[in-house]
């Protein structure tokens, strides 16, 4: 292994390659790479692609390092600066660039806003998490080299809250408003999980572990999740597994059942559960009811008005 500019570059041979090896590139010299008649250095973190002997010429940092320091998306769409705030060159390796000059025209990136040679930016396309966050647009846009290994590195980090960021979303896009509910029931279903011995033997929290997020918190979302729900395919993979911690807590344990809570405002069973669509749960001292009840009777919560009468 050879470390240069924090990425770590392993030779690889035509059978470890992830690539055809007519389409590799070196990303130092932008020259082919012959193989096998010349060596093939990838970087295990980035993916970055090098001659041998152009190695000690490689100029960008592995995104890696950027994606540990500092995790954070530009979220301004295509936040474009002047060549003269570049100081007329290009962003990466500062070779000059001019709209002038055929041979040296600036290439922009749709992510960074920043304008790049035709070394540093090779048209490659990229899902723009401003364009998905913003506008729930998930086209591909030409972005520098470095963008897209940033960006691809970024895929699955939950680091988007989108409550925050733009919360119209959800009345926008019903997909993404549905996956919050779930993921709303998977945080409150945890509470039940974690307390019952044969959900932990059975290690029911292990089927969310490709999303492993979901079961620590319900606000946050990476890029991948978004797409996969534009898809559709994020939700067929959460149905079955929020049905399987349903059929677990409210049929098949016995304990699980025992910690339902019998709605105050009419007392008739079967037990009720907080994540139900059919429930309601008062947001100061959590108890549950019926929703129909909660709307017909109108009224404070029984309990919640016992305590307030009591301290007065």
């Amino acid at each position: 292994m050879k470390v240069v500019q924090s990425h770590k570059f392993v030779c690889q041979t035509v059978t470890q390659l992830k690539f055809h090896p007519s389409q590799i590139y070196c990303e130092t010299c932008s020259g082919l790479i012959w193989i096998p008649v010349q060596s093939c250095f990838v970087c295990l973190e980035c993916d970055y692609i090098s001659h041998g002997q152009c190695l000690n010429s490689v100029k960008r940092i592995c995104a890696s390092v950027k994606v540990k320091e500092n995790p954070c998306y530009v979220l301004e769409i295509c936040p474009e600066k002047s060549l003269r705030n570049q100081n007329y060159r290009c962003a990466e390796c500062k070779a000059g660039i001019s709209f002038h000059t055929a041979l040296t025209q600036p290439l922009l990136c749709d992510y960074s806003g920043n304008y790049f040679c035709s070394e540093c930016h090779w048209g490659s396309l990229s899902v723009i998490p401003s364009r998905v966050v913003l506008n729930w647009d998930f086209h591909e846009y030409p972005v520098s080299k470095g963008s897209k290994q940033y960006l691809n590195l970024m895929m699955k980090k939950s680091i988007i809250n989108l409550e925050t960021i733009n919360p119209k979303l959800f009345s926008f896009v019903e997909e993404l408003a549905y996956v919050k509910r779930l993921r709303s029931d998977f945080m409150i279903m945890k509470e039940y999980i974690l307390t019952c011995k044969d959900a932990l033997e059975a290690k029911l929290l292990r089927l969310l572990e490709d999303r492993q997020h979901y079961v620590e918190n319900s606000d946050y979302y990476s890029i991948q999740d978004l797409m996969d729900i534009d898809k559709k395919d994020l939700i067929s993979y959460l149905e079955p597994i929020h049905n399987q911690f349903l059929m677990h807590i409210t049929q098949d344990c016995v304990g699980c059942r025992g910690k339902g809570h019998v709605c105050r405002l009419c007392g008739q069973l079967p037990e009720l559960f907080p994540f139900e669509i059919s429930a309601t749960q008062c947001e100061g001292c959590y108890s549950v009811y019926h929703r129909h009840c909660a709307n017909k009777r109108d009224v404070v919560c029984p309990k919640c008005g016992r305590v307030n009468h009591t301290i007065k």
